[in-house]
């Protein structure tokens, strides 16, 4: 004897949309456009930096800016464009060639996008070198 169980199709698409819906809100895109700082501290020595994106037409551009250095305002003020840029759902991660290319002291960057957070860690791509944290805010506009 079969039992048949009849499941009205409103009940189903129901269930489709609602499993649908939870899957695009699990990681949204968010646009990164703005100014974001940070704060990285190394050694016991601090660095504040600021990163400008802008989204265009499908594609990101930035710069990564060192505004003060606890020791050394020598770099004060000095930019960098941001290069091999990846924004996919909540994950950012990009590359600054400090020295003008991608070499051993770029520094590559991994992130986490909250709505105005950016949180994670950068290292140099140097073979060996250390993870350090660190957490960029959305600067409000003016």
């Amino acid at each position: 004897m079969k039992i048949l169980i009849r499941i009205p199709i409103i009940s189903v698409i129901s269930i489709v949309h609602l499993v649908l819906a939870v899957s695009c809100t699990k990681h949204p895109q968010y646009n990164l456009s703005g100014k974001w700082r940070g704060t990285v501290t190394e050694k016991g020595k601090s660095t504040l930096v600021e990163l400008s994106v802008r989204e265009h037409q499908g594609g990101i551009e930035g710069r990564f800016k060192i505004l003060s250095l606890t020791d050394n305002d020598v770099d004060k003020g000095m930019a960098f464009d941001i290069v091999s840029i990846e924004h996919s759902g909540d994950k950012l991660k990009f590359i600054v060639p400090i020295t003008g290319k991608v070499d051993d002291d770029a520094i590559a960057f991994e992130l986490s996008v909250q709505e105005d957070r950016l949180e994670g860690y950068g290292h140099e791509l140097r073979k060996g070198s250390k993870k350090i944290p660190i957490t960029f805010t959305r600067q409000k506009q003016n």
